[in-house]
């Protein structure tokens, strides 16, 4: 895996294939409060219906303001020379006193979970979010995705609250 390369994504092309990446690997259990509250998801009922053209919508948007001057939140990609292994969405709020980043999303390819592309991925993202100037990165996993909330526990996050819903 020497020759994975990460980048901010900031052209449009590809985006269709980004949307086809995220949809083929991940699953139920990967949905977490974010889904929800970005309409990708219901509780209850799993992904949208629609989740194929909100992904694409959503990722059109961040790519087109990648290359504003201070950009809220940015798609990145991880490559092994020129097949993609991961994606990622990150926010930013740089302004106050907690200057964090929120990791929104984090896809790595299903059969490369266990070689490392995760945790470099990861390392990546991280350096960046410092070099943008947050102090802390935050995220959320799905209730049930045990294997990725072990992940990030083993990478020094720290579970800081449980979120819970009911239906009204």
């Amino acid at each position: 895996m020497n020759d994975l390369t990460f980048n901010w994504i900031t052209e449009t092309p590809n985006v269709p294939a980004l949307v086809n990446f995220f949809l083929q690997n991940v699953d139920e259990k990967y949905i977490s409060f974010g889904e929800y509250q970005s309409n990708l998801a219901t509780p209850g009922k799993g992904w949208a219906t629609d989740i194929e053209q909100k992904l694409l919508l959503q990722m059109q948007t961040l790519v087109a303001n990648a290359k504003s001057p201070n950009p809220k939140a940015l798609l990145a990609e991880a490559k092994l020379q020129t097949t993609l292994q991961a994606i990622a969405v990150v926010r930013f709020n740089l302004e106050g006193p907690f200057r964090s980043a929120h990791l929104e999303d984090i896809v790595v390819a299903r059969q490369t979970t266990t070689q490392g592309t995760g945790t470099k991925f990861l390392n990546w993202l991280e350096s960046e979010c410092r070099l943008r100037g947050a102090t802390h990165l935050t995220l959320e996993t799905g209730a049930t995705n045990n294997h990725a909330a072990q992940f990030f526990t083993n990478r020094g996050f720290t579970p800081i609250s449980v979120v819970r819903i009911k239906q009204l």
